[in-house]
Formats: C-alpha cells, sequence, structure tokens
C-alpha cells in the first residue's frame, strides 16, 4: 500500500497591502494537491469554506434535494459563520437564524467578560445498558429515567419501526461535583451540557 503526503506551501510573502490572507496557504495547497485529490467535492468545500466554519441551518432547499439525513442537517448548525443572516440575506421563505444577534461569547449580553467558574455538575448515563436496564426494572439508583414511552414511527423508506422516547428527572440537590463558590440555584441562568464516551 503506498500512502500519499498533502503538501501546503508556507510563504511569508506579502501582499501589497502588507497583509496576507490567513487562509492563503490553504488555497495554495489545494492547487499543489489538486492531482492528489479526486473527490470534486471536498476541492470545492475547501475553497468555499478553508475555516470549516461557515453555519446551515438544519432546514434548506438544498438539504431538501439531496435529502440530508438528520445527523447532516444539524452538522453545521453549531458554526458561528453566517449564523444570523438579517431578513435581506435570507435565502428560505422562513427564518433561517441561529439567534437574533451574532453569536458572540457574551452570553447574558451585559457587555462584561465575567472570568468566574461557579456551577453544580451532574453526570447523567445513557449508555444503552442503562437504557436496556430501565426496560426490564433493573435500573440502579444512578438512573434518572422516569418514563418511557413507545411510538410508532414511518421512515422515509417507508418501513414502520418503533421508536423509544425516555424522560429524565435530575434531582438538583444530587450534584456530582461543585466547583467554585457557588452555594445555591438563586442566579444560575445558563446550562452547558457535553457528551463523553461516544465512539
Amino acid at each position: 500500500m503506498s500512502s500519499k503526503l498533502l503538501c501546503f506551501p508556507c510563504s511569508k510573502t506579502k501582499t501589497p497591502s502588507g497583509f496576507r490572507s490567513p487562509y492563503s496557504n490553504i488555497r495554495e495547497g489545494i492547487v499543489v494537491n489538486s492531482g492528489m485529490i479526486t473527490n470534486d467535492s471536498i476541492i470545492q468545500a475547501w475553497r468555499n469554506d478553508p475555516a470549516g466554519d461557515d453555519y446551515h441551518y438544519f432546514r434548506g432547499s438544498d438539504f431538501d434535494n439531496e435529502q440530508k439525513p438528520i445527523l447532516a442537517r444539524y452538522k453545521r448548525i453549531n458554526n458561528p459563520q453566517g449564523n444570523s443572516p438579517d431578513t435581506d440575506n435570507q435565502q428560505e421563505s422562513y427564518d433561517t437564524s441561529y439567534k437574533s444577534g451574532p453569536d458572540v461569547e457574551d452570553i447574558n449580553q451585559d457587555f462584561t467578560l465575567n472570568e468566574f467558574e461557579r456551577y453544580f455538575q451532574y453526570k447523567v448515563r445513557i449508555s444503552p445498558e442503562m437504557l436496556d436496564a430501565y426496560r426490564n426494572g433493573t435500573a440502579p439508583e444512578d438512573c434518572f429515567i422516569s418514563d418511557m414511552r413507545t411510538s410508532s414511527v414511518k421512515l422515509r423508506n417507508g418501513e414502520t419501526t418503533d421508536v423509544n422516547w425516555y424522560q429524565f428527572r435530575i434531582p438538583l440537590v444530587d450534584y456530582s461535583h461543585k466547583q467554585g463558590g457557588i452555594s445555591d440555584f438563586t442566579s444560575i441562568r445558563f446550562m452547558r451540557m457535553f457528551m463523553t464516551g461516544f465512539q
């Protein structure tokens, strides 16, 4: 098996204005490696969005025409570039903005950089083993599932399958970790969720 190395040139030359595009090396690399990359869609994606941060709403005429699956529709929903287009730049008959204002780090919009880390942390297990244990009536104490409903869903291919919906209820006093000098729940305004352990 032979391997190929993609080379992206690194140049220190400047444009007449004195500045160089931060993605100029990538664009030049596409030209240099164009003979090695045979997938036109990859080359076009690099040319159109070298930073890989363009936003796309989960709905769209282009997605409908391509019959994009659900994971592909949400793949770019959190990207910041163009995530709040104004009315004149809307491409669809409905609003495609992710939020009413541009994506910034000032979540509470108080124009203040808050560097304090104060929060309660909860750990919720949603592994297949945990879901099976709840269905079998053998859920452990750290299972926060409170209800399950089964719905019959018709798929795009015409087949019908059963889908389970789970309701989780997390006791606020049963936090697994407390960070910083937080003492109660009176001033909590936001929640951050992250997932780990996926393959």
